[in-house]
């Protein structure tokens, strides 16, 4: 950077400053007609383009849009592409898009964004809802930085969730109890009143897929992709290995009930291919949440609807409402406050079910004092 020139435009009454940086020719507007404004708009600009060498940062003007797709090359395969890619779709882009360099993005500017995103909808997210988002923002910015398109960080603020964390909704022994009696209840009925075939076999496999699920910390998606495979009969596990939306892959040590329910669909597996003629071997490429015929159930939300209708049980709010993953929280809840076993840590469970002991301490476990008598006063069990 050896000279700075100020000249007249010819097409604008306007002074503009220019210099050589680098093989780069580098020249903008003073936006002023007065000479000595724009000899000090000229320096200004002169000494803010040599700091930015001393400091690394690139000279051409990056866009918010530029950015976003610069880095969602960068994430292409992880697993939570998906997540980046909404979010950024859905509220970064409407609100930063207009952006055309991304150095004039300002604290206030993050914040004015945080406040519209609140006010977006008639009902606020959570705020454990804007930390996610606003993760993805942190790591945009994070990106540009690295790259040297801007000379520091924003911050991004961090918004309290403490109290707000909702602990999700579990079955209680009760209700669980009530949930299986009845699933067995309803295969009898249907047996009773000669319903399909096909019926019978979608309530026979709910059953098995709710004890599955209460007996093993496994999630709805990865229930549904896991396949013969997976099983591992000799030691009762269940190997995952890039399973699921969170392409997951680790092992769980089954229940003794969640391992009688993956016998029972094997069983009635086998029993259609021994009566169809055909060899009476699980193929290990087939999802295990089948019918007998080898034909996969890609959700039970409709019949595990009609089941919780079925059992009466009573809600605040829809909210409220338990779902297929609530049998996921009663498998941790259950292991954490079972009385008369071993309780496994929490970084045990959270291994078991592919998650941080964070998130077991804030929203799987519903465990209190009162679980933990007989360890405070120092009794065995």
């Amino acid at each position: 950077m050896r000279c700075l020139y100020l000249k007249k435009a010819t097409t604008s009454p306007y002074w503009y400053c220019s210099c050589q940086l680098r093989h780069t020719h580098l020249r903008k507007s003073t936006g002023t007609d007065d000479v000595e404004q724009a000899k000090l708009f000229a320096l200004e600009w002169f000494f803010l383009l040599k700091q930015r060498v001393e400091l690394g940062i690139r000279f051409q003007r990056i866009s918010f849009n530029n950015l976003t797709e610069n880095f969602l090359k960068t994430v292409i395969g992880d697993n939570k592409f998906a997540f980046y890619r909404d979010t950024i779709d859905r509220h970064l882009v409407p609100y930063f898009g207009g952006l055309k360099d991304i150095r004039m993005m300002t604290d206030g500017m993050v914040s004015d964004y945080l406040v519209q995103r609140r006010n977006k909808k008639e009902r606020q997210p959570l705020p454990q809802t804007l930390n996610r988002e606003n993760t993805v923002l942190r790591q945009l910015i994070a990106f540009a930085v690295m790259q040297r398109w801007m000379p520091e960080k924003i911050i991004v603020p961090y918004i309290d969730q403490s109290q707000t964390v909702r602990r999700r909704r579990q079955f209680t022994p009760q209700e669980y109890g009530k949930l299986v009696r009845r699933a067995k209840q309803r295969i009898k009925e249907a047996q009773a009143i000669a319903t399909s075939r096909h019926t019978i076999n979608n309530r026979r496999l709910l059953l098995d897929a709710i004890i599955i699920m209460a007996n093993s910390g496994l999630r709805v998606d990865e229930m549904h992709r896991i396949t013969w495979r997976n099983m591992d009969w000799t030691n009762g596990d269940l190997k995952l290995d890039y399973v699921g939306k969170r392409k997951s892959a680790r092992k769980l040590v089954l229940k003794s009930s969640a391992i009688r329910a993956f016998a029972r669909i094997a069983q009635r597996r086998l029993h259609w291919l021994s009566q169809n003629g055909k060899p009476a071997v699980l193929d290990p490429n087939e999802q295990i949440m089948s019918m007998p015929s080898g034909i996969a159930v890609a959700s039970f939300k409709k019949t595990f609807t009609a089941l919780l209708d079925e059992c009466g049980f009573e809600y605040v709010s829809t909210r409220d409402r338990h779902s297929l993953t609530s049998l996921r929280h009663t498998y941790a809840t259950r292991s954490l406050t079972q009385k008369h076993k071993l309780r496994p840590t929490i970084e045990t469970l959270a291994k078991q079910m592919g998650t941080s002991p964070k998130m077991i301490e804030l929203y799987y476990g519903h465990d209190d004092v009162e679980d933990y008598r007989d360890e405070l006063r120092g009794k065995m069990r």
